[in-house]
């Protein structure tokens, strides 16, 4: 009867489960080792000469490939609108104190542009920008519920595969 040997390290409190897990795979514990601080190692043998060897093996194999989770689709920002805001009116304020500055010193004609760039840039500009970007953030969202659900849908499949497979291999075992 030839024999395989495989060793693991796992924290104590996953003991348990471990040998649990490795046994719908024909792995027998065959020694437990404290090494550190919480932490175990278990040695398990098995028998490659069992009826179902092969598939056993195959089902293994299969499962250990499986990714242990899927990843998760990235949250878009949000769009800082207070922050926007603040800055807005700052700058109004700050070009305001500027061409108070120049007030005496510039004809009406280039305070009035002056003034019609700093209204167009703080009162049409900056809205309309940020605007386009919470409707940008909208979309953007939109795509990510799509797509955190669709991944949401994938991970309860990849849990049933990955169930199906460790019931297939105990349901190997039992039957032999």
């Amino acid at each position: 009867m030839p024999k395989e040997t495989k060793s693991i390290s796992v924290h104590s409190s996953e003991e348990i489960e471990a040998i649990n897990f490795w046994g719908n795979f024909a792995w027998e514990l065959f020694n437990t080792q404290a090494i550190s601080f919480g932490q175990v190692k278990l040695t398990f043998q098995r028998d490659s000469s069992i009826p179902r060897y092969d598939e056993i093996v195959a089902l293994e194999q299969k499962y250990l490939s499986m990714p242990s989770e899927l990843p998760k689709p990235i949250k878009p920002e949000q769009v800082k609108i207070v922050k926007r805001i603040f800055l807005s009116i700052l700058g109004f304020m700050i070009t305001g104190g500027i061409y108070s500055l120049f007030e005496r010193r510039v004809h009406d004609i280039v305070f009035g542009m002056l003034g019609l760039a700093i209204l167009l840039t703080f009162f049409v500009a900056i809205p309309i920008i940020t605007i386009r970007q919470i409707l940008d953030y909208r979309k953007k969202m939109s795509e990510y519920r799509m797509l955190r659900d669709t991944w949401e849908d994938e991970c309860k499949r990849f849990q049933a595969e990955k169930a199906e497979i460790l019931n297939t291999a105990h349901s190997m075992l039992q039957s032999t």
